[in-house]
C-alpha cells in the first residue's frame, strides 16, 4: 500500500473499529455510514491538509479510490492554476 493508503486505512480502522482494510476495501461494506464519513473527513483535512467533500467520500468508496483523489488533490495544490490561483477544492 502506498503512504496515502497506509495513513487512510488507520483511519478506516479506528473510526470502522475493523482489524484490516486494503486498498479494495469498501468503507460501506465495513459498515461505515454518513457520520462515519464525515469524521473521515475531518481526520483528511487535519492529516493531508486537503479538503475531501462528502460526496467525495461516499462515491469514492474504496481505500485505493479514495487515497488516489488525496493524492491527486495533494499534487495540485502544489501547482498554481492557470489563473495564478492555487487549487483548494475539488
Amino acid at each position: 500500500m502506498t503512504e496515502t493508503e497506509q495513513l487512510l486505512a488507520a483511519m478506516w480502522q479506528r473510526i470502522l473499529d475493523v482489524d484490516e482494510v486494503d486498498s479494495e476495501s469498501n468503507f460501506f461494506e465495513y459498515g461505515g455510514n454518513s457520520m462515519d464519513a464525515f469524521r473521515i473527513a475531518n481526520m483528511i483535512k487535519e492529516t493531508f491538509d486537503v479538503y475531501v467533500p462528502m460526496k467525495s467520500i461516499m462515491t469514492l468508496s474504496t481505500l485505493g479510490s479514495l487515497a488516489s483523489a488525496i493524492d491527486a488533490e495533494r499534487a495540485a495544490a502544489n501547482h498554481p492554476a492557470p489563473d495564478g490561483t492555487v487549487v483548494t477544492e475539488w
